[in-house]
């Protein structure tokens, strides 16, 4: 589920990240401390920021933590890097914490919430 919606993230393709969200007003993405409700609402926001000549989102899946909560629900922790902004002089760099609540529905696994912050450095 992550690496279709990394990829569909990377290739600036909402169409094809709509599908992997959950499709409920219930849907929370926490980004930059602000609260976003809805399916459409954070396609909006990622939306505005693949304005950018670059975005590419680069996982570390290797190092990822699922914990299933229940039967039919799951949250995945990960780090990510994230580059972002105009090709020339280079974009901005920034190492990311994300954890996404998965749901599986009828049509299969869906993503329920996302909360990111900043990744400190150690």
């Amino acid at each position: 589920l992550y690496e279709r919606f990394a990829a569909a993230q990377n290739a600036h393709d909402l169409d094809a990240v709509r599908p992997l969200l959950l499709d409920s007003e219930r849907f929370l993405w926490v980004s930059d401390g602000t609260s976003f409700w809805g399916r459409e609402a954070v396609l909006a926001r990622m939306g505005g920021f693949q304005q950018s000549e670059v975005w590419l989102v680069t996982p570390d899946l290797d190092r990822a933590v699922v914990v299933e909560l229940g039967d039919g629900t799951a949250l995945m922790h990960l780090s990510l890097a994230l580059e972002f902004g105009p090709r020339d002089p280079g974009p901005e760099r920034y190492r990311f914490l994300v954890s996404l609540l998965a749901s599986r529905t009828q049509a299969g696994w869906r993503i329920a919430a996302l909360l990111t912050t900043r990744e400190k450095e150690s």
